[in-house]
């Protein structure tokens, strides 16, 4: 009876670190992936996936971009996400928002965090990341307390249009977050 539950926990012990294996080896080819720039995730809103591996294009309806450049001039006029947001709504602007699983864009009221999120895109200014070392909760956490950035495992320049966000350099994407 003792050599079954010593069978039994060793047992236990060695599937426990097959998961961790497998884990590894799962997230070594996203990592893997990424640094070659075929990760295909999802983009924020204004963009889509072109044919070639890593190609960004900008979203075929026009009226997406339009709204995504005018943000970006807004806030280069403005200077504040606030700012921006209170002028769409009190415009009475729509604001395209992405679906989620490629079902397309739909139209609704200007939120303060869906501006904010744009503002604090780095694929608008034409980064790509992938594979963060941390995971987004604890980064988010460490970014309050520090003004460091978080370190990527794989980062890069996107292969995406010109002129996405005229501009936009990382000292403004980094501004917009705020100690």
């Amino acid at each position: 009876m003792f050599n079954d539950r010593l069978l039994l926990g060793l047992k236990g012990t060695m599937s426990e670190a097959e998961l961790h294996v497998l884990r590894a080896r799962l997230l070594g080819g996203i990592r893997n992936k990424a640094a070659r720039g075929e990760l295909r995730r999802g983009l924020p809103v204004g963009f889509v996936w072109g044919d070639e591996d890593g190609e960004v294009r900008f979203h075929p309806d026009e009226a997406v971009c339009v709204a995504i450049r005018t943000v970006f001039a807004r806030f280069a006029e403005l200077g504040s996400v606030r700012r921006v947001w209170l002028w769409l709504r009190t415009e009475g602007l729509s604001f395209p928002m992405q679906t989620r699983y490629g079902g397309g864009v739909r139209w609704v009221d200007p939120s303060y965090i869906a501006v904010y999120h744009v503002l604090t895109n780095p694929v608008y200014a034409g980064a790509y990341r992938a594979a963060a070392d941390r995971s987004p909760a604890i980064a988010a956490r460490r970014a309050r307390r520090s003004t460091r950035s978080p370190t990527w495992s794989a980062a890069g320049r996107a292969r995406r249009p010109r002129g996405a966000a005229p501009d936009l350099d990382q000292r403004r994407v980094e501004g917009v977050g705020g100690p």
